[in-house]
Formats: structure tokens, C-alpha cells, sequence
């Protein structure tokens, strides 16, 4: 036999331990085999191994992570009948006391006839150094916890203290008791308030072998357990090392921090991992849907969740839940955005009766990929798309992700067949035809508001759909989707709606001068002068009207009528007026038939510093008495108003936009906005 490696720093005279789980290693005239777990837990492998990180302070200096019984169970499960009467399992020793050492170790009171199961669970007691670690070292450095017939030898020097490489162990330590609470003793004084050894957390060189020539390489120590552990073994395991898990290396490869990483992620791997393995060996493992394995999380005991990733998606563990299969392209979703999606409920479903996609269930969303790409649908849009059917229902598969940030603070998920509508009034769909009508006059920034009930199937007159908004209806039939708002609505409704002779609506309203605003049915048509109907209840701010009513030839479909104060449009999209010295701008700009289009919404004063707004198709205008009248276009708009508008830091705009050839900008009284042009 062939001694591997090797011994280790111990307390000040730089004395070395022995630490293999290799087949076998001599020890003077003592043959001890130290045998690894021949297949490391499936889950993690060498490239999980960080030597930044070995184990969690939380877990080292655990002084309670298992009971006397706990321990003695452990003992037994690994040990089973002993052949010598000197296995851990059975063996007692008596024990002295040692008095509190400063802040190192507490009181250790002695005994006679201990058991090794209470000795190291006072010992973990007294220095609050985890049983799990003293019993993993006893494993790697003398291969006690699974011997059968170990030797006195081995016993003696059970922990590997005081063992330097480079002359014989010290006697004065030799004895399992005081191997244990020396080593122990020696592990917690790496980490008192002034830092003892070699290491401490931070970036330090950190050799492969004592073999100088065999190298070194930069190490971020990130916590006292790490670098309680190079102390003890200042060793890292070369590539080789790691390659063969459950083997040897090469002749620059050593063991011990390897060893001890390995012991304790198969003996004390949590729930998690357990569930990891089993679920990753009911899927296939590496010839099935998940394929090899590319990386997994350390998952200790105390671990809530916890996941591993394979070629083809991960295994995701949570306390409670389980573990679940997320497969490509549904986890590469759910890792860019987890924190919204939070944990899978449930195992991917393949949609059969809306084949060629796959489904699956989250705590925060519902995630669906398909030819058409892979979303996610959350909150009140996840709880319309379910009753609709899900992908298999009325909509299909969703084709983008959600819209937020719209008027009101509300929402919108584009599908296939349609559109679903989230805000404070509550989350609707529309199917394609109705959106399309919906957007046609702005959608929730519009004449109608947001959607406010769930459709309405109708009958008569051929049949159709009914779509309720704050403001009107939208109806849809063979003919088509089409609105129908105001007083066009409640003369419609008056009339019996779509159960009367008028039937359903087959055209949008078309306003003129002369007849008014128009809309055909199936079976007639209904007029109604918007204008004067706006005109009547406000005509104190307005004033006498001054011309005759005007028809927009640049932009048909509208009419206008200008009255001392402002001038009132009517069109598909409404009718408002304009006043003041926003009529003297959107004048200026074009009118109906200008860069801004129609108006969209009347006038709002009493803003921040006395200011107005008023929005228009293609922008907005903003007064204050500080800086005039400037308009906000499309698309500086939209960064404009997310970065908070006139109560954002850029303030109210204090000029006109500008553009060249490759951009435009704005002036803001604290800012500018400049956009790229696009060819």
C-alpha cells in the first residue's frame, strides 16, 4: 500500500493530519481503508465542490445540531455490529473535566464510562462546534465512523491532531478524548474575536499538495468555517481530485477538504437533496428529460429550498411543496424572473388539447411556452385566462408578456384570440375583434375606460357578444366589433338595444357638421348632435359659439365648433374641448388634421405649480405659468411620464422638441430627453 496524503496545520506547530477517503492508506504499521460513498449523492459533483465556501458558518458552529441520541443512531446506521469492541458505536472511555476557556470552549465535565456518542455531544455542547463536523473528521482523517475493528492507534489519533507530515504525532495528545476536544477546542479558536491561523475569510493563496512544486491558486475565503478548515488542512483538491469523487487524483492531488466536503453533503444532505436525487431518478437521469447534471445548490439541513440544474431545466425543492421538473424553455423564464414567480407548485403539463405546448404552475404565476414563445401570466390575468380555459379555452396561447404601467395603474397580456385587461375594476378579456375596436379609440386611455364585466352572450338578431366599459359597450356580431358610448348608447339602450329593430351595431359613428355624429345598425341608424350636447352644460366656459360648425377634411370622420373661449371636437374617440392656450397651440400645430391628432381626454388644471394637461392622440400638452405651453410627443412621452412627468425630477417641459437626423431632445426645466431616431 501507498500512503496518499497527508497531514495538515495543527494549532502553532504547523501540525498536519492525515485525511484520505481513498481505498486504502498506511499509517505506521496500521492499515486503516477509509472507504467514500462509492456514488455521491446524485445531485451535486466535483464541479459543485466551492472552495470559497466548504460549509456554512451556520452549520459549523451548529452546538446543537444533533442529539446524544441522534448521534448514537448515526453511529450505529454506518457502524453496525462491531468486531473488536473498540468501534465508535460501542466504545466508552472515561473523560476529564476542563474548565471554561475564555471565550473558546465552555466547561467540559468529566465522566467515567462514556459512551463516544455523549463525549461528542458534550464536546459539541462546550464548543459549539457541530457533532456533524466532528463526526465527518473522524471519518476523513481515521475512517472511525464505518470501521468494524479499528486500532488503538487509530483511536488515539482519531481527529489527525498534532500529526505534522513532517515528524511523528505528538504523544501528549494521543487519546480519543482529548483528539476530540482538542481538535474541536482548536476549530473554534480559528474563529474567536482575534483571528487565530493562517487564514481568515478573504482572498488568499491556497496550495494544491505540500508538494510546492504542484501549485497554488487565489481563494476568496468567504466565512470563518472555510478558513477554520484550511487552517486545520491548508490544502485545496486539485481538478483531478474532484474528477474522482470517490477516488484519487493525481500526484499533486489531495483530499482532506474534498473528504470532509464530501462526507457531509451524503451523510447530511437535507430533505431537499433527498427529494432532488429521487425526483432526478423518476425522470431518467442523465438519459432522460433533464440530462447530466450542470450545477445544484449546497443544501444543508436547515434549508427551506433548494435546486439543481441539468442540461435540460433544473429540480426545484421547497419545504412543503416538494420537488418539481421545470424544463427548457420554462425554467430559463423562471430563473431571468423567479422572484415574481416565485417557486413551481406543480410538474409541467403537456397542453393535449392545444398541442405543441406545455404548461406549468407557480406560487406567483402560470408559465405556458408554445411555438409562440414562453410567458408568464400572473395575478388576476392568470385567474381570467384559467376560467376562459387556459390554452386550450377561447384566447390560446399567450404571445407576449403583461403590459403594465397603463392609465389607472392597470394591465394588459396579449393572446392569440384576444387580449386580457387587468385594473381596480377588475380583470377581463376581449377577444381579438373587440380589442382591436377597443385600441382603435385608445383602449383604457380612451372615451371608454376599462373594461368593467364579463361578456355577454346575446341571441338576437343573429347573435353576438356584448363587452361592458366604464363609459360604453362594445358589441360584436358577423358584422364586426364596434363601440357605442355616450349618448349614442343611451339612445341605442332606450331603444331596446341589440333585441330591438335596430339590431346590432354594423359601422363606428361618423360625425359631420351637419348631420351630427351617425351610427348605423343592422336595421337603421341612430344621429345625435355630440356637440351640442357636450356644449349645453358647460356653455358658461365656453362661451358663445363664434363660426359655423366645421367638418375636418384632413382628418374625416370629425367635426369641430369653435366658441369664444375654445373650440369642441367630436370624433370616434370622444368629444372634448379645447381651451385657451392649448386651442392657441393645437391651432397652431394643425388641429385634428396636425401632428397631434384628435383630442383624447379634456382638459386637467390645478396641477403642481398651478400647471394643466391635456392629451391628445399622439402626445401632450402641459402649461404652467413658470414655463409656458410645450407639447410631449410620442415616444419622449412615454419616458417621460415613467420617470413620474411633471412630479417627476424633470419637471414641466420648458421648449419645444427638436430633432436632427439621428435623435430629438426636449428641454425640461431640470433635464433634457433625447431619443435616437429610427430609419
Amino acid at each position: 500500500m501507498s500512503r496518499l496524503i497527508k497531514r495538515s496545520a495543527r494549532r502553532s506547530a504547523s501540525a498536519l493530519r492525515w485525511s484520505s477517503i481513498v481505498a486504502a492508506l498506511t499509517l505506521i504499521s496500521s492499515l486503516i481503508v477509509i472507504t467514500a460513498p462509492t456514488s455521491p449523492a446524485t445531485g451535486f459533483t466535483g464541479a459543485d465542490f466551492n472552495p470559497g465556501m466548504i460549509i456554512s458558518d451556520s452549520e459549523f458552529y451548529n452546538g446543537s445540531a444533533m442529539s446524544e441520541s441522534d448521534i448514537q443512531v448515526f453511529l450505529d446506521s454506518k457502524i453496525g455490529a462491531c468486531q473488536n469492541g473498540l468501534c465508535l458505536n460501542v466504545l466508552r472511555q472515561d473523560t476529564y473535566s476542563i474548565p471554561q476557556d475564555r471565550t473558546i470552549c465552555s466547561e467540559y465535565v468529566g465522566a467515567s464510562n462514556e459512551l463516544v456518542s455523549r463525549i461528542i455531544y458534550k464536546v459539541q455542547a462546550a464548543c459549539k462546534i457541530s457533532a456533524k463536523v466532528l463526526l465527518v473528521t473522524l471519518q476523513k482523517e481515521m475512517g472511525l465512523i464505518t470501521s468494524k475493528a479499528p486500532s488503538q492507534w487509530s483511536l488515539n489519533h482519531a481527529m489527525g491532531y498534532a500529526c505534522p507530515d513532517t515528524a511523528p504525532c505528538n504523544s501528549d495528545k494521543a487519546g480519543f478524548f482529548n483528539q476530540l476536544y482538542s481538535a474541536a477546542w482548536q476549530f473554534k479558536r480559528y474563529s474567536t474575536p482575534t483571528p487565530w491561523g493562517n487564514f481568515q475569510p478573504g482572498i488568499r493563496a491556497i496550495a494544491y499538495s505540500p508538494n510546492s512544486s504542484c501549485g497554488s491558486s487565489q481563494v476568496n475565503i468567504l466565512n470563518n468555517a472555510t478558513a477554520a478548515l484550511y487552517n486545520y488542512t491548508p490544502y485545496q483538491p486539485n481538478a483531478a481530485a474532484l474528477a474522482n469523487l470517490s477516488g484519487t487524483g493525481d500526484s499533486c492531488s489531495s483530499y482532506g477538504n474534498r473528504n470532509f466536503w464530501v462526507f457531509y453533503t451524503s451523510w447530511f444532505s437535507s430533505q431537499g437533496s433527498q427529494a432532488i436525487d429521487q425526483a432526478y431518478q423518476q425522470s431518467g437521469s442523465e438519459t432522460g428529460v433533464l440530462g447530466t447534471i450542470v450545477s445544484s445548490d449546497f443544501c444543508p439541513q436547515s434549508a427551506t429550498t433548494c435546486s439543481a440544474k441539468y442540461e435540460g431545466g433544473s429540480i426545484y425543492w421547497r419545504q412543503g411543496i416538494g420537488a418539481k421538473l421545470v424544463l427548457n424553455p420554462i425554467d430559463q423564464l423562471f430563473r431571468s424572473m423567479a422572484p415574481s414567480m416565485i417557486w413551481p407548485t406543480g410538474d409541467p403539463v403537456q397542453e393535449s388539447a392545444a398541442p405543441g405546448g406545455q404548461s406549468q404552475r407557480f406560487q406567483g404565476a402560470n408559465a405556458y411556452t408554445s411555438e409562440l414563445g414562453t410567458y408568464a401570466v400572473y395575478g388576476g390575468i392568470r385567474t381570467e385566462f384559467d376560467r376562459t380555459g387556459g390554452p386550450a379555452g377561447t384566447l390560446g396561447w399567450p404571445t407576449a408578456g403583461d403590459e403594465c404601467g397603463l392609465v389607472g395603474g392597470g394591465c394588459l397580456q396579449r393572446f392569440q384570440n384576444g387580449v386580457i385587461y387587468y385594473s381596480s375594476l377588475g380583470t377581463f378579456s376581449l377577444s381579438s375583434s373587440a380589442n382591436t375596436a377597443y385600441e382603435a379609440v385608445l383602449g383604457p386611455r380612451g372615451v371608454l375606460g376599462y373594461p368593467i364585466a364579463q361578456a355577454i352572450e346575446s341571441t338576437s338578431n343573429g347573435s353576438g357578444t356584448i363587452y361592458k366599459f366604464q363609459s360604453g359597450n362594445i358589441f360584436e356580431s358577423a358584422a364586426g366589433s364596434f363601440p357605442v358610448y355616450g349618448s349614442m348608447l343611451s339612445l341605442y339602450n332606450s331603444r331596446g338595444g341589440v333585441q330591438s329593430n335596430l339590431g346590432w351595431p354594423v359601422s363606428d359613428r361618423v360625425c359631420t357638421p351637419i348631420d351630427g355624429c351617425i351610427q348605423q345598425f343592422q336595421f337603421g341608424s341612430l344621429q345625435i348632435d355630440a356637440i351640442s350636447e357636450f356644449a349645453s352644460p358647460r356653455q358658461v366656459s365656453l362661451g358663445p359659439a363664434i363660426g359655423p360648425r366645421t367638418e375636418e377634411p384632413a382628418a374625416p370622420g370629425g367635426a369641430s365648433l369653435k366658441y369664444k373661449n375654445a373650440t369642441v371636437y367630436t370624433f370616434a374617440l370622444g368629444t372634448f374641448a379645447v381651451y385657451g392656450v392649448f386651442r392657441t397651440e393645437y391651432d397652431r400645430l394643425g388641429g385634428p388634421a396636425g401632428a397631434l391628432g384628435w383630442p383624447t381626454a379634456s382638459d386637467q388644471c390645478g396641477l403642481t405649480g398651478g400647471g394643466c394637461t391635456q392629451t391628445f392622440q399622439n402626445g401632450t400638452m402641459f402649461y404652467s405659468p413658470a414655463t409656458g405651453t410645450s407639447t410631449v410627443f410620442n415616444p419622449l412621452l412615454s419616458e417621460y411620464l415613467n420617470g413620474g412627468g411633471i412630479n417627476g425630477p424633470l419637471g414641466y417641459p420648458t421648449a419645444q422638441m427638436a430633432c436632427d437626423a439621428t435623435s430629438c431632445s426636449q428641454q425640461f426645466e431640470h433635464g433634457v430627453i433625447t431619443q435616437a431616431t429610427t430609419k
